[in-house]
């Protein structure tokens, strides 16, 4: 029998101690959420799906995504990573609530945060359905968000928003479909393609920001279609939007420019 020397055998015990204490792997690229779901396990496949966003997102790794299976109310969730929700041919999949915001997007500069095929409802009573106070990049697309007290979609200070294919219709009629507020300057560059806001107070409104529209529609806003809230908003069109039936279809002057 091989003879070990105290030295050998301490070492020995240190390099076992080390294996036990590391952490293994928690988060994965993909994961999944269903209404069949539990939130325990890792959701690494449909098998083991979660049953909500916040808790699938603490096991899904910055730049990663979330898929959804089948409909279901996967309830709120703050998104303070580069992170995707996807829920392609799911619907109608996303979050049902009577309180706060649906999605509070919280990120760093440098993070993407992509939404697609969501449909948020805030039941008449709840603030916003999806809140950007923070992010480099966002893009939101063929989503919904209706039934808000504020707003569907309320940016607060975000580098570039793509908002696309997304409908933000029946909030309050004192509230607005999309809110751009920026943080004075317009230094938050928003693109609205191939989308609605009808049926609100304010479609969009907009101020401290760049925004420019293509081939989408404000109708039936009981106050205003677009309205412009700063000197410092500069707003740019296509020439292909339907402005009409608002109690004021726009305020403010629309540049139009090339389609490019």
């Amino acid at each position: 029998m091989t003879k070990m020397t105290l030295s050998q055998l301490v070492a020995g015990i240190l390099f076992s101690l080390c294996l036990a204490i590391v952490p293994a792997e928690a988060t994965v690229d993909h994961t999944y959420v269903s209404g069949k779901g539990t939130d325990t396990g890792g959701c690494i496949d449909q098998a083991t799906a979660c049953r909500t966003f916040a808790y699938a997102i603490t096991q899904t790794t910055a730049s990663g995504e979330i898929i959804v299976i089948d409909p279901a109310d996967y309830g709120p969730v703050t998104i303070t990573k580069s992170i995707s929700i996807v829920a392609d041919g799911a619907g109608p999949a996303g979050i049902i609530l009577a309180t706060g915001n649906a999605i509070t997007i919280n990120a760093g500069s440098a993070d993407v945060v992509n939404l697609r095929g969501l449909t948020l409802d805030g039941d008449g009573t709840a603030r916003i359905g999806i809140l950007l106070q923070s992010a480099g990049a966002v893009t939101i697309s063929d989503c919904f968000a209706r039934h808000f007290l504020t707003s569907g979609i309320y940016v607060v200070e975000t580098g570039t928003v793509s908002i696309l294919n997304s409908v933000t219709n029946d909030n309050s009629s004192s509230g607005f479909g999309v809110v751009v507020a920026g943080q004075g300057d317009a230094s938050t560059f928003v693109t609205i393609r191939n989308s609605v806001s009808n049926n609100n107070g304010i479609g969009f409104y907009l101020s401290f920001a760049t925004v420019t529209f293509a081939g989408s529609m404000a109708t039936g806003n009981s106050q205003y279609g677009i309205l412009f809230n700063s000197s410092q908003v500069k707003v740019f069109s296509y020439g292909d939007n339907e402005i009409s039936g608002n109690g004021t279809n726009v305020s403010g002057t629309m540049t139009t420019v090339a389609k490019q």
